[in-house]
């Protein structure tokens, strides 16, 4: 790999999704937005003994994150030792096509406003790509959101539907890397927590989250209707948002992130 590779690894660390990094533990934790994040930064800070302070700070655990933990004066300059041969990397990943249903709900609820910036600008892209405005009073589809996602792309776009693997993993940066698939966190963490040396969680209580879609009992396809307003009210099942042409799409856009995480390339199945 040469210097300029590596430059532009350490330059990534910047950009959200930030690493997280502990010096005491000479631990990094790689995440995705819409995989797991909260439950990520929770088991994070639970492991290096500043859960409670997180949670005191404020209850959503991102505030503590990039307001506080993350903006200490020296801490991305600690980030090339995620680099070391010796330090220890696990990255929590989510099966993606739950995750692009996950990002597609999540805005369909930001067009009721009062949602940070990034959000709304997305809005504004997705509009535009559309050709109509998006409001409280006139949505989009799962199919619209996926046709937007193929003229952005995945690459380098807003890292709520980013895809997870990351510029150092295609370098071959990582290569001891631990990954932990959210869906089966219950089953793998405690062995990697053992064989880490780390405490063991308290995984029940970190992935508690007030912002979970709640999912219905409906087994219909709704791959071309119109959500609104999607928080606390019951969402369909994941499956439920594609037909064979969706599921292609969805393969084809996060290819990477399949076969690099070894999630199933099929979900009608």
């Amino acid at each position: 790999m040469t210097d300029q590779t590596t430059k532009q690894c350490l330059n990534s660390f910047k950009r959200e999704p930030v690493p997280l990094y502990s010096p005491i533990l000479n631990l990094g934790v790689l995440w995705s937005a819409k995989a797991g994040c909260s439950f990520a930064a929770k088991w994070f800070f639970y492991q290096n003994d500043t859960l409670e302070e997180a949670q005191k700070h404020n209850r959503w655990i991102h505030d503590y994150r990039a307001g506080v933990y993350c903006a200490g004066k020296t801490y991305l300059d600690q980030l090339p030792r995620l680099l070391d041969p010796e330090t220890v990397i696990v990255k929590f990943v989510r099966n993606p096509f739950n995750r692009v249903v996950s990002s597609y709900l999540a805005y369909c609820q930001a067009l009721f406003g009062g949602s940070p910036r990034p959000h709304n600008l997305v809005i504004d892209q997705i509009s535009s790509v559309l050709g109509r405005k998006l409001d409280e009073k006139h949505g989009f589809s799962f199919r619209e959101f996926v046709h937007f996602l193929k003229v952005v792309g995945v690459a380098n776009c807003n890292m709520h539907f980013r895809r997870q693997v990351s510029f150092c993993e295609l370098k071959g940066y990582f290569p001891s890397l631990v990954k932990v698939q959210i869906e089966s966190s219950h089953e793998l963490l405690p062995a990697i927590e053992k064989k880490l040396g780390l405490r063991a969680s308290p995984l029940d209580e970190l992935t508690k989250s007030g912002h979970h879609t709640v999912r219905g009992a409906s087994e219909r396809f709704c791959g071309d209707d119109i959500f609104l307003q999607t928080l606390g009210a019951p969402m369909p099942k994941a499956r439920c948002f594609f037909d064979e042409a969706l599921e292609e799409e969805v393969h084809t856009l996060y290819a990477g992130d399949f076969k690099r995480y070894a999630y199933n390339t099929r979900i009608l199945t």
